[in-house]
């Protein structure tokens, strides 16, 4: 027993000096690291530094997992922080509070984070507007470093008249003001290193970590030599000049104006997100590399006005939905969205003006943004039974939204779907009803026979055993839904010549859609190369004009107005492939007019029906 209680007393004592060994070793750690300062103390800092443990431990992260991240934003900082320090002088700030900008963003205009904050200095929309940033219209100045700056500036000389203290005010810039008063009164401390430690559960360890991890930053950021990152190559200072443009203009355009690549106007000019400059501004400056912006502005007086922009403009028009306009172009809902800035499909309206991102840099820029951009839910909430043979797809066509924040909404991983799924839905959009159609149907009329549907059948198989296509039979029988087709159910059929003639109607999305293009619906400042774009099947007429139109702007084209329904039998031998040729047409266009697997064998006899001009 005494054996025992000797064994127990000398492993607590083995514990208590392993514990002051450890102590010793962070204290002599911590007291090496307090040397190695610039100068060989903190004078050379305009900030308070403090060295304990949990700075050595983020100086030991960047030193050993973290020291590729750290070397790349240390190599990029060469380009931004002698602009950015001197912004902070002028605003009579600490201008180490630079380094700020390495921990939050690794000094990257496109750093974007899942809370939405974006730039340099990762504002968050309604902080950027409040300290004056310009969000929207193609224009996010978050990811400029002069005007993000500004705007940081302004907010950190807020927290700090406000808190009294710098470590204060960096964790308030981190977690909000509101959120460290509050963490004060629960600790009743206002020193940030005694909050910290007495909090359990009230801050986020993001927020404790936050001023470790800036002091870890700015130390070795001082003397990276002595921390493993001498060899590091720095990126060169900004040198840019200005230059105005007249209107609204490509960044592809003044690229080749200026004899630079787009990559370098995109990079010079990170707040213009729409690929364009802004529409509607006047006089517009844009930053180019030093010494072209004499070059440019003798090149870019002799663009005309209708070839300054290499995307396409669209004048919204009654009815219409996002989804629609994004399929006529052949570009996705949220490409649209991103590059003019809107946050829901159901913020467009009648009259306004969208930019259609179909080449140049607008395409390019739109793609980078709809990749990381999310639309926020709005507009009216929509409960969707998934119905047989639905896929996301279509079922986002038809709300004219996105599949992506259609799987966001509702938690999906994948585009996978079930029968009998309810789906939630953000849309303005009905889903059911198509604005200002013109497809056609038969009316109804006497005559024709009765089918009495059997077990097992679907409109495909009646047609296919009828010699008849699925869109005539809907037609013919207006009033029975896809869910009301079973067993037992009536349907009537016309045959050789019986059916009725065709009448103007509104229709259904589960019938065929042949979406009217007004006269009014023009394609602004169009380069002939961008007609390309355009999807075949709805502007083969433009697409065949193509050859004869100059590399010259196309202003005021009209689009083609109403497609023609084209009934056609199939022959023996007969492929979609090859009707598609004869018609001019994609084989795309045939089977979804149809209902047809486009792989699947066609019955001769058969009726389809081909929207041609």
């Amino acid at each position: 027993m005494l054996n025992i209680k000797i064994g127990r007393y000398l492993i607590v004592i083995g514990v208590m000096v392993l514990a002051i060994g450890c102590a010793s070793q962070q204290g002599k750690k911590a007291r090496w690291m307090a040397r190695q300062l610039p100068g060989s103390s903190s004078q050379n800092f305009d900030i308070p530094v403090t060295v304990n443990d949990r700075v050595i431990a983020w100086i030991d992260y960047f030193q050993g997992p973290g020291h590729r991240h750290y070397a790349r934003y240390l190599a990029r900082s060469g380009r931004y922080v002698p602009h950015m320090q001197a912004i902070l002088k002028k605003y009579g700030l600490p201008q180490d509070l630079v380094y700020l900008a390495l921990i939050e963003s690794g000094f990257s205009a496109t750093a974007y984070s899942r809370a939405k904050a974006a730039g340099h200095w990762q504002f968050i929309h309604g902080t950027g507007k409040h300290y004056g940033l310009a969000i929207g219209n193609g224009v996010d100045e978050r990811r400029d470093p002069e005007d993000s700056t500004v705007a940081a500036a302004k907010f950190l000389r807020d927290l700090h008249q406000q808190f009294g203290d710098w470590y204060l005010a960096m964790a308030a810039y981190n977690a909000g003001p509101g959120k460290i008063e509050k963490a004060i009164r629960l600790n009743g401390t206002r020193n940030f290193w005694t909050m910290i430690a007495k909090d359990r559960h009230y801050l986020r360890a993001e927020t404790k970590d936050y001023v470790p991890k800036f002091i870890a930053a700015a130390i070795i950021a001082k003397s990276p030599e002595k921390f493993g990152f001498g060899d590091v190559v720095y990126d060169k200072p900004m040198e840019m000049e200005e230059a105005y443009v007249e209107s609204q203009t490509d960044l592809e355009v003044i690229a080749k104006c200026a004899d630079v690549s787009v990559d370098m106007i995109q990079d010079l000019n990170p707040s213009l997100t729409s690929g364009t400059t802004p529409s509607g501004a006047r006089n517009y400056t844009v930053n180019l590399p030093m010494g072209t912006a004499r070059k440019f502005s003798d090149a870019y007086a002799k663009v005309p006005d209708s070839e300054r922009l290499m995307a396409l403009r669209h004048t919204v028009r009654r009815g219409e939905s996002l989804g629609k306009i994004a399929k006529r172009y052949g570009v996705s809902v949220r490409e649209i969205l991103a590059v003019n800035g809107l946050s829901s499909p159901s913020r467009i309206r009648k009259g306004s003006t969208l930019i259609i991102p179909t080449g140049g840099a607008a395409k390019k820029s739109a793609r980078y943004i709809a990749s990381k951009y999310t639309a926020r839910p709005d507009g009216r909430l929509i409960k969707h039974k998934v119905k047989r043979g639905e896929s996301i797809s279509v079922i986002a066509n038809n709300y004219g939204v996105d599949r992506a924040d259609l799987r966001k909404w509702n938690g999906l991983k994948s585009n996978n779907i079930r029968r009998g799924q309810v789906l939630k839905i953000y849309s303005e959009d009905e889903g059911v009803k198509v604005a200002s159609s013109v497809s056609k149907r038969p009316a109804p009329a006497t005559g024709g026979k009765n089918y009495v549907v059997r077990r097992g059948d679907s409109w495909w198989k009646i047609a296919q055993r009828n010699g008849i296509s699925i869109n005539d039979l809907k037609g013919w029988n207006p009033t029975l839904a896809d869910k009301d087709l079973k067993a037992g159910a009536r349907l009537k059929i016309y045959q050789n010549g019986e059916a009725p003639q065709e009448t103007p109607t509104s229709t259904t999305a589960s019938s065929v859609e042949v979406e009217e293009v007004s006269s009014s619906d023009r394609l602004e400042s169009m380069p002939a190369r961008s007609l390309a774009s355009l999807p075949t099947s709805d502007h083969s007429e433009l697409l065949s004009m193509k050859a004869e139109i100059s590399t010259s702007a196309v202003q005021n084209l009209e689009l083609p107005s109403n497609s023609k329904e084209i009934s056609y039998k199939i022959k023996s031998g007969d492929t979609l492939w090859d009707i598609a040729r004869k018609y001019g047409v994609s084989v795309k266009n045939i089977a979804d007019a149809n209902d047809l697997n486009p792989k699947s064998r066609l019955k001769p006899g058969t009726k389809i029906t081909i929207r041609s001009k």
